[in-house]
């Protein structure tokens, strides 16, 4: 069911823009024909994931991916003030980048951030020794920067600048051995 739900996430994000209607919604029976699944297996991988990637319409005819855009797509979504502080999770090797240029969003539509420093050594984790950044984002929304928050505790925006961030120093219990504890 895994290789399945990739592939899912891979067509609602990265394919078939062509094929969304308004708030970047794709039909299910794309969506079943392409990953090649039941509509029960569809509702299985909805509701057991654990990062609430995706969204079904209220009639489940229509699906969506919530985040992680590749193509253009106008998910519809509504400015959201978020909590004075988000985090980002890095690998270490892009600690020194980020702090030049700021976190872009590269090949995605958005930034992603987290509300809680946990998301974000999981996040960071990904891709080798985690960083966390703090991001001051009552700063940058005093300053104009728009953040939308897609129902499922990931915040996203266009870019952050290096002027709002800082590094997180955070006490981990003793005895952790994994490599997250060298932050």
């Amino acid at each position: 069911m895994k290789l399945k739900s990739k592939k899912l996430s891979y067509i609602l994000r990265h394919q078939f823009s062509d094929e969304f209607l308004p708030g970047g919604w794709l039909a299910v029976d794309i969506a079943l024909s392409e990953v090649g699944i039941t509509r029960e297996e569809l509702e299985i991988i909805v509701a057991g994931n654990d990062k609430g990637r995706y969204e079904l319409s209220y009639d489940k005819t229509l699906i969506r991916a919530l985040y992680g855009h590749s193509v253009d797509v106008d998910l519809e979504y509504i400015p959201t003030t978020p909590p004075d502080i988000l985090y980002h999770g890095t690998a270490s090797t892009n600690y020194v980048s980020i702090l030049e240029k700021g976190i872009v969003s590269k090949n995605r539509q958005y930034v992603h951030l987290s509300e809680d420093i946990e998301t974000a050594i999981s996040v960071g984790a990904r891709h080798g020794l985690p960083v966390v950044l703090v991001v001051d984002a009552k700063a940058m929304l005093e300053d104009g920067c728009i953040f939308f928050n897609p129902k499922n505790g990931i915040w996203t925006t266009e870019y952050v600048s290096p002027k709002y961030l800082s590094l997180c120093t955070v006490s981990l219990p003793l005895g952790r051995r994994d490599d997250s504890s060298r932050l």
